[in-house]
C-alpha cells in the first residue's frame, strides 16, 4: 500500500492472483496465460494486459475504484467490484462481465468491446461507452440495473440487444441502428437516439436510412408491458422521420 506495484513487464505465467492489498496506488498486471483469482484485490486503479486467455476477476468481492488500461483483446474481461468505479483508460475485450454492488459504474474511455455480457450494477447507474469499436456491439448476457438507469453508447456503429433481458429503470441507447432485446422486465422510459444529427429514422427496415429500428426490437418494445415511454430520434435533428 505504499506504492504503485507493476507486474507489466514480462508475460507472467501466473494462473491465480491470491489477496492484492495495493489500496490508494495502482495494480498492474501482464500475464501470459488465463488468469482467475483466490483471494481480493484492491487497488485505486487496476491495469491488465492478457491476450492469451481470459480473464475471470469476478469471483471474490473486489475493490477498485478505477479501471486503468484493459487491453485483452478478443478475450473475456470479467470483474467484480464493491465500490463505485471509473475509468481512466480504456477497455479493449472481446466480451466484458460485470458485477458491481457498491455503486454506479461509469466506463465512457474509448472503449473498444465487441460483446457486452452479463452485467448486474443494482446499486448505481451502469454507463457504457464503445466508440473506440469498429464493429457493432452486442449484447450477449442480460443486463440488470435494477431500478437505477442503463445507458449505452456504440458510437458511430450499430449495436444488437440480441435476446439479452434488460432490467432497469431508465434505458438509453446511442448508435447508428439497433436490433434484438427483451424488454418484458423493463420499468421505466426508453430513448433510443442517432450518432449524429439529422438523421433520417426508419422503422422495421435495414435500408434507405440513416438510423434504423429493426422490425425484433419493435415488438420486444410493444410486448414490454411495463414501458413508461417511448423516445426515438434527437431533439437537435431537423430531420424528420420518412
Amino acid at each position: 500500500t505504499g506504492g504503485f506495484t507493476h507486474f507489466d513487464t514480462h508475460f507472467n505465467q501466473v494462473a491465480h492472483l491470491g489477496t492484492i492489498d495495493a489500496s490508494g496506488q495502482i495494480f498492474s498486471f501482464r500475464s501470459g496465460r488465463a488468469l482467475d483469482q483466490t483471494g481480493v484485490l484492491q487497488a485505486n486503479i487496476l491495469s491488465i494486459q492478457n491476450v492469451a486467455g481470459d480473464t475471470n476477476l469476478g469471483s471474490a468481492n473486489n475493490v477498485i475504484n478505477q479501471l486503468g488500461s484493459i487491453a485483452v483483446a478478443g478475450k473475456v474481461f470479467s470483474l467484480k467490484d464493491t465500490v463505485p468505479l471509473t475509468q481512466v483508460s480504456s477497455i479493449d475485450a472481446g466480451t466484458l462481465n460485470l458485477t458491481n454492488t457498491g455503486g454506479a459504474t461509469t466506463l465512457t474511455q474509448n472503449n473498444s468491446v465487441t460483446n457486452l455480457g452479463t452485467i448486474n450494477n443494482t446499486a448505481g447507474n451502469f454507463t457504457f461507452v464503445n466508440s473506440g469499436s469498429a464493429a457493432p456491439l452486442t449484447l450477449t448476457g442480460n443486463i440488470n440495473t435494477g431500478t437505477f438507469d442503463l445507458n449505452l453508447d456504440a458510437g458511430t456503429n450499430a449495436i444488437d440487444l440480441g435476446t439479452a433481458q434488460l432490467t432497469t429503470g431508465k434505458l438509453t441507447i446511442n448508435s447508428t441502428s439497433v436490433s434484438g432485446g427483451d424488454f418484458s422486465n423493463f420499468v421505466g422510459a426508453l430513448s433510443l437516439t442517432p450518432s449524429t444529427a439529422a438523421a433520417t429514422v426508419g422503422l422495421a427496415t435495414n435500408s434507405g436510412y440513416d438510423y434504423n429500428v429493426a422490425s425484433s426490437t419493435i415488438a420486444s418494445i410493444k410486448g414490454g408491458a411495463s414501458i413508461t415511454s417511448v423516445t426515438i430520434g434527437r431533439t437537435d435533428s431537423p430531420a424528420a422521420m420518412p
